[in-house]
């Protein structure tokens, strides 16, 4: 079987998630029509959406699974000074803002 489609794949870098969020620097943007299957290590149902309408979201670790390319994404300190930061476990938040649709898992499954 056949399935044409047409898709452009990029990839976006954020400095700010490879350095200080453990992100990866680069985030991958996938744009066009058809039809398209992607592998989570959630399953569909156990996915959380929000959606966002010109607010922002902060979200510890790595729970965001996909988001909207019209959402600014970023990592900020998760408290107000570096020092605090650095002493907390989390120390880093990932930044989401915007309008658009945040998929989130109920759980950070990059824990092992």
């Amino acid at each position: 079987m056949y399935i044409k489609f047409k898709t452009k794949i990029k990839t976006r870098t954020n400095f700010s998630s490879s350095l200080m969020g453990n992100e990866g620097i680069f985030n991958l943007k996938l744009e066009g029509e058809g039809i398209l299957a992607l592998e989570s290590p959630i399953a569909k149902d156990d996915l959380i959406e929000i959606e966002l309408e010109n607010d922002q979201i902060k979200i510890d670790g790595s729970y965001a699974i996909a988001w909207s390319d019209s959402l600014d994404f970023s990592v900020k300190k998760a408290s107000k000074s570096l020092v605090s930061s650095a002493m907390t476990e989390e120390g880093f938040v990932n930044v989401y803002t915007g309008s658009g649709k945040i998929l989130l898992a109920p759980l950070d499954y990059k824990e092992k």
